[in-house]
């Protein structure tokens, strides 16, 4: 399996980053959760924001 063979090369614990996460969150301490930031993608062809073909 070329994933398990090649592709993977390092899987981390985030465990504990996830459990301070959580705790931010249910605590109403937003301004300390580490999130990505996130962009529209802005579609500029019609058929694709209706999801037809377009010919």
């Amino acid at each position: 399996m070329k994933y398990a063979d090649e592709w993977i090369v390092q899987i981390d614990d985030i465990s504990d980053f996830v459990a301070m996460q959580r705790s931010y969150a249910r605590n109403d301490n937003l301004d300390k959760l580490v999130v990505a930031k996130e962009r529209p993608y802005i579609l500029h062809d019609p058929a694709l924001k209706l999801g037809i073909d377009s010919y």
